[in-house]
């Protein structure tokens, strides 16, 4: 993963937004943060706004982050064209209660237009990334 000149960061009240490069955005959630429905409207809304071509996502969750139990009442990825604003998303989650939570919401609504993976380590998520990243540069050379 490199960075070039297209480096942006954007701050929100649960996470820091940072867009390495066109293919690839980091989203750092903050100690703090409550997962909700406001933090993901907002993170979706920076991050469509941010981007410019497919790309992927790299979403860090706090360590014991807390999260709403109302994020089960709708997908709030289901209205998003993913050709739009995301192809590939890495979540890390190393709390399990958190990592539990959000396997169970894409068990609940399962992403069809798009590759989600959860991970323990940041670390397999870059890994995963780049060869997803690597597979469409390959299937664009074709």
């Amino acid at each position: 993963m490199s960075t070039t000149s297209k480096q942006e960061i954007i701050d929100t009240p649960a996470a820091t937004i940072e867009r390495i490069n066109e293919d690839l955005m980091v989203v750092r959630f903050k100690p703090t943060a409550v997962l909700n429905a406001k933090a993901i409207a907002d993170n979706l809304e920076v991050r469509k706004r941010l981007a410019t071509i497919p790309y992927a996502v790299i979403s860090i969750l706090p360590e014991e982050g807390d999260f709403d139990m109302s994020l089960f009442d709708q997908d709030h990825y289901g209205h998003i064209d993913p050709i739009e604003i995301m192809r590939v998303e890495a979540i890390v989650a190393r709390d399990s209660t958190m990592r539990s939570m959000v396997q169970l919401f894409f068990a609940h609504y399962p992403q069809q237009r798009r590759a989600v993976q959860v991970f323990t380590h940041l670390q397999d998520a870059i890994i995963w990334v780049d060869e997803r990243l690597a597979e469409r540069t390959a299937k664009a050379g074709t």
